[in-house]
Protein backbone atom coordinates (compact mmCIF):
# COMPACT_ATOMS: atom_id res chain seq x y z
CA UNK A 1 0.00 0.00 0.00
CA UNK A 2 3.09 2.07 -0.28
CA UNK A 3 1.95 3.93 -3.67
CA UNK A 4 -1.41 4.82 -2.16
CA UNK A 5 -2.58 8.26 -0.94
CA UNK A 6 -4.74 9.30 1.44
CA UNK A 7 -7.91 10.19 -0.17
CA UNK A 8 -7.36 6.66 -2.05
CA UNK A 9 -7.41 5.47 1.13
CA UNK A 10 -10.37 7.29 2.97
CA UNK A 11 -12.64 6.68 -0.34
CA UNK A 12 -12.04 2.88 0.33
CA UNK A 13 -13.56 3.34 3.30
CA UNK A 14 -16.05 5.53 2.14
CA UNK A 15 -17.02 2.03 -0.26
CA UNK A 16 -17.17 0.01 2.67
CA UNK A 17 -19.05 1.71 4.20
CA UNK A 18 -21.19 1.54 1.14
CA UNK A 19 -20.99 -2.10 1.30
CA UNK A 20 -22.44 -2.49 4.47
CA UNK A 21 -25.55 0.10 3.75
CA UNK A 22 -26.22 -2.17 0.93
CA UNK A 23 -26.14 -5.27 2.69
CA UNK A 24 -28.10 -3.31 5.23
CA UNK A 25 -30.59 -2.17 2.67
CA UNK A 26 -30.64 -6.15 2.10
CA UNK A 27 -31.36 -7.44 5.52
CA UNK A 28 -34.49 -4.65 5.71
CA UNK A 29 -35.96 -5.98 2.01
CA UNK A 30 -36.14 -9.59 3.36
CA UNK A 31 -36.79 -9.05 7.22
CA UNK A 32 -39.10 -11.94 6.79
CA UNK A 33 -36.89 -14.58 5.22
CA UNK A 34 -33.86 -14.48 7.28
CA UNK A 35 -33.34 -16.06 10.57
CA UNK A 36 -32.61 -14.42 13.97
CA UNK A 37 -29.08 -16.23 13.64
CA UNK A 38 -28.58 -15.36 10.02
CA UNK A 39 -29.12 -11.59 10.88
CA UNK A 40 -26.87 -11.86 13.97
CA UNK A 41 -24.19 -13.46 11.43
CA UNK A 42 -24.87 -10.49 9.11
CA UNK A 43 -24.81 -7.72 11.96
CA UNK A 44 -21.63 -8.93 12.88
CA UNK A 45 -20.35 -9.58 9.03
CA UNK A 46 -21.39 -5.69 9.18
CA UNK A 47 -19.14 -4.71 12.03
CA UNK A 48 -16.38 -6.62 10.81
CA UNK A 49 -16.61 -4.46 7.38
CA UNK A 50 -16.92 -1.56 9.21
CA UNK A 51 -13.65 -1.75 11.80
CA UNK A 52 -11.32 -2.14 8.57
CA UNK A 53 -13.42 0.64 7.22
CA UNK A 54 -11.94 2.62 10.51
CA UNK A 55 -8.56 1.64 10.25
CA UNK A 56 -8.43 2.47 6.43
CA UNK A 57 -9.17 5.87 7.50
CA UNK A 58 -6.72 5.67 10.40
CA UNK A 59 -4.16 4.81 8.00
CA UNK A 60 -5.40 7.69 5.75
CA UNK A 61 -4.56 10.12 9.08
CA UNK A 62 -1.64 8.58 9.54
CA UNK A 63 -0.36 9.28 5.95
CA UNK A 64 -1.75 12.91 5.90
CA UNK A 65 -0.22 13.48 8.50
CA UNK A 66 3.66 11.84 8.22
CA UNK A 67 3.10 13.32 4.17
CA UNK A 68 2.51 17.01 5.68
CA UNK A 69 5.39 18.43 7.23
CA UNK A 70 4.71 20.48 10.21
CA UNK A 71 1.03 19.66 10.75
CA UNK A 72 1.65 18.00 14.26
CA UNK A 73 4.05 20.80 15.29
CA UNK A 74 1.18 23.11 14.08
CA UNK A 75 -1.54 21.33 16.39
CA UNK A 76 0.88 21.06 19.16
CA UNK A 77 1.64 25.12 18.77
CA UNK A 78 -2.13 26.21 18.16
CA UNK A 79 -2.96 23.56 21.35
CA UNK A 80 -0.57 25.72 23.54
CA UNK A 81 -1.62 29.13 22.29
CA UNK A 82 -5.13 27.69 22.93
CA UNK A 83 -4.26 26.71 26.50
CA UNK A 84 -2.92 29.88 27.21
CA UNK A 85 -5.47 32.31 25.81
CA UNK A 86 -8.09 30.47 27.39
CA UNK A 87 -7.49 32.07 30.72
CA UNK A 88 -7.65 35.32 29.33
CA UNK A 89 -10.66 35.55 26.74
CA UNK A 90 -13.14 37.94 27.61
CA UNK A 91 -16.45 36.50 26.09
CA UNK A 92 -18.18 33.21 25.61
CA UNK A 93 -18.99 33.97 22.65
CA UNK A 94 -15.16 34.10 21.27
CA UNK A 95 -14.71 30.17 23.24
CA UNK A 96 -17.38 29.10 21.04
CA UNK A 97 -15.61 30.41 17.70
CA UNK A 98 -12.60 28.70 18.92
CA UNK A 99 -14.59 25.30 19.98
CA UNK A 100 -15.67 25.14 16.68
CA UNK A 101 -12.83 25.32 15.01
CA UNK A 102 -11.13 22.69 17.01
CA UNK A 103 -13.76 20.59 15.91
CA UNK A 104 -13.28 22.03 12.72
CA UNK A 105 -9.64 20.40 13.01
CA UNK A 106 -10.38 16.88 14.84
CA UNK A 107 -13.20 16.33 11.83
CA UNK A 108 -10.37 17.43 9.04
CA UNK A 109 -7.80 15.47 10.96
CA UNK A 110 -10.37 12.29 11.44
CA UNK A 111 -11.05 12.67 7.40
CA UNK A 112 -7.20 13.44 6.11
CA UNK A 113 -8.09 16.68 4.41
CA UNK A 114 -4.70 18.13 4.25
CA UNK A 115 -6.02 21.32 3.11
CA UNK A 116 -9.05 21.57 5.79
CA UNK A 117 -6.46 20.72 8.75
CA UNK A 118 -4.24 23.66 7.31
CA UNK A 119 -7.26 26.28 7.28
CA UNK A 120 -8.67 24.53 10.38
CA UNK A 121 -5.05 25.77 12.04
CA UNK A 122 -5.26 28.71 10.57
CA UNK A 123 -8.78 29.92 11.68
CA UNK A 124 -7.43 28.60 15.32
CA UNK A 125 -4.62 30.93 15.29
CA UNK A 126 -6.49 34.32 13.63
CA UNK A 127 -9.09 33.48 16.21
CA UNK A 128 -6.51 33.52 18.92
CA UNK A 129 -5.03 36.63 17.24
CA UNK A 130 -8.47 38.23 17.19
CA UNK A 131 -8.89 38.42 20.74
CA UNK A 132 -5.36 39.13 21.60
CA UNK A 133 -6.41 42.60 19.73
CA UNK A 134 -9.11 42.93 21.26
CA UNK A 135 -7.58 43.10 24.52
CA UNK A 136 -5.34 45.82 23.37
Amino acid sequence: MSNITPDQLAKIADLLDESVQAINAYQIQNLDSISGPEHILINNKESEIMAQANKIRNEAIILTIENSAGFLEGIEEATEELKSALSTIKTVSKVIQIAASVVALGLSISTANASNIQKSLEDIVELLKDDEEEDE
